[in-house]
């Protein structure tokens, strides 16, 4: 499933994940790029209180490409469809983790808000991690990132929207015709 994750984010977003260089379904091997550091687990970065100058962007555009991309908004029935089959067969793997290995279809509310609800879990920790008011800027920092994000992604998923919006959910032609009685059912044959 990783694989298939990742190959789809790629294509949604591309440049954004690690490159994969080999693939064997049969062994489960996967050779992917190896990101060196600087790179660090989000997660690790947030926990050492290290701020990090372009997460909100990059995340925003990240979710906003690959959820719109990967959805009814844009995608054709029948490559949708073949989606939800193949990660389908993941249910039981996506209730021990949120992995990637163990990607799954669910609503695009999920990601967006699990990553927000993440942000505020890192802002409220802050003060556990080290003495009085050693943390604030971090505490600034992680309220900014949240905020931040929220906007990136609306902003881009908005673009994508007027720009790339092709899918079976919310036909352009279903908004722009709306005052004309002819073209709104000319649309409606479409559904």
């Amino acid at each position: 499933f990783e694989y298939h994750a990742l190959t789809r984010q790629e294509a949604r977003a591309p440049g954004s994940v690690p490159a994969i260089h080999y693939f064997d379904e049969g062994q489960a091997l996967i050779i992917m790029e190896y990101l060196a550091p600087p790179h660090i687990i989000l997660r690790r970065a947030l926990i050492d209180g290290r701020q990090l100058p372009n997460i909100a962007r990059d995340i925003g555009l990240f979710m906003a490409r690959t959820l719109f991309r990967g959805s009814d908004l844009h995608m054709a029935a029948k490559d949708r469809k073949a989606d939800l089959a193949l990660f389908a067969d993941n249910v039981e793997l996506c209730d021990i983790t949120e992995s990637l290995e163990f990607a799954f279809y669910g609503p695009m509310a999920f990601d967006v808000g699990m990553l927000l609800a993440n942000f505020w879990m890192s802002f409220f920790s802050q003060r556990g991690h080290e003495e009085e008011g050693k943390r604030d800027a971090m505490r600034a920092y992680m309220l900014g990132v949240t905020v931040e994000t929220w906007s990136v992604f609306r902003a881009e998923f908005s673009h994508l929207w007027r720009t790339e919006r092709s899918g079976m959910l919310y036909q352009k032609s279903l908004f722009e015709d709306q005052g004309d009685k002819l073209g709104a059912e000319q649309a409606l044959d479409h559904v």
